[in-house]
């Protein structure tokens, strides 16, 4: 029997946001599917966001509900 692998695809795009708590997060989110940060912002049709490589020690993965983002910020890979 052949066996099949799962390929997934990933886009990474490292971000800062800051929540409207006043927090400041920085992280990778996966883009695959859209060609901008914004499209993915924009497009996606979930309440949450999924950062994760995040928290003091990139070892955190964040669920953030959009409507409580202040801003969010590309930054450099």
């Amino acid at each position: 029997m052949k066996r099949t692998s799962l390929v997934i695809t990933s886009e990474d795009q490292k971000i800062k946001v800051l929540t409207s708590d006043g927090k400041t997060i920085r992280g990778t989110v996966n883009i695959s599917g859209f060609d901008r940060l914004s499209d993915y912002l924009g497009k996606h049709n979930d309440e949450f966001i999924m950062i994760y490589n995040a928290g003091p020690g990139n070892d955190k993965t964040l669920f953030l509900l959009k409507k409580n983002l202040i801003y969010v910020e590309a930054i450099e890979n």
